[in-house]
């Protein structure tokens, strides 16, 4: 499952950092037994993400589950994706997580008569 939400965000929250943001935020939601794995950065101009996995038990204790956090931001607006799947379905959705990466956008707006455009408050 990959769910996304986004929302505008003061011109003064801008400066925190996205990867303190995305660590205090996994382990906020940290079950019993869950393990953090690394918080990665990506910096395409004017587009920041800080993304990290967690995997922890699933409540019938048999699998494993894992969950992908990321928060990205872009002028005023920020987003935050959560991609829950089970580990054995790591390698098999490996291509899914580095499209969504890689395809991203955040605070720009499609108008079919002129294209893409990036957000023009904040």
């Amino acid at each position: 499952m990959l769910a996304l939400s986004w929302r505008r965000i003061p011109h003064e929250a801008r400066a925190l950092s996205l990867p303190h943001l995305i660590a205090e935020l996994a382990d906020a939601g940290r079950r019993p037994g869950a393990e953090r794995g690394t918080v990665m950065r990506v910096f395409r101009p004017p587009l920041e993400l800080a993304w990290t996995e967690l995997r922890f038990p699933n409540r019938l204790g048999k699998q494993t589950a894992g969950v992908r956090l990321c928060l990205a931001r872009s002028g005023c607006t920020q987003a935050l994706a959560v991609f829950d799947f089970q580990i054995e379905d790591s390698l098999a959705l490996f291509d899914v997580w580095e499209t969504f990466l890689r395809t991203v956008a955040v605070g720009e707006t499609i108008d079919a008569r002129r294209g893409r455009r990036r957000e023009q408050w904040g």
